[in-house]
């Protein structure tokens, strides 16, 4: 869902998602087709969510950091956007996880190992 950016996000993965055209469903209804064609909890979208912008944060940090060591060639105006975006993208997984801790209460350190570990339990009970 990182990857499915809603109308009017500031954040976006990729430059030009094809989702933003008119006709695509919305995060959320993508999310509910899914649940009823799958019989699958989309409860824990929102970690999800949440946990995918780190990833890409994280992944474009490296590239940011190789760009600027000069891996990738002499270093020019875009390194500055790699910065911008590993930032905006930091953002946004903090902003859904405050959406998602808001609706399912604050979680601890533990309580994130036993929801993670809920969370495969449940996986490899439907498979």
């Amino acid at each position: 869902m990182a990857y499915w950016p809603e109308r009017g996000d500031e954040t976006i993965a990729l430059r030009m998602p094809a989702n933003l055209a008119p006709g695509f469903p919305t995060r959320q209804e993508l999310a509910a087709r899914y649940a009823e064609a799958s019989g699958r909890d989309v409860s824990e979208l929102g970690f999800f969510l949440a946990l995918g912008y780190w990833k890409l944060a994280i992944l474009i940090e490296g590239v940011y950091v190789r760009y600027a060591a000069g891996a990738y060639g002499q270093a020019d105006a875009n390194l500055e956007a790699f910065a911008q975006m590993v930032e905006r993208l930091a953002e946004a997984a903090e902003a859904a996880e405050q959406r998602h801790d808001s609706r399912r209460g604050r979680l601890t350190p533990s309580g994130c190992v036993e929801r993670f570990e809920s969370l495969v339990l449940n996986l490899r009970r439907s498979r």
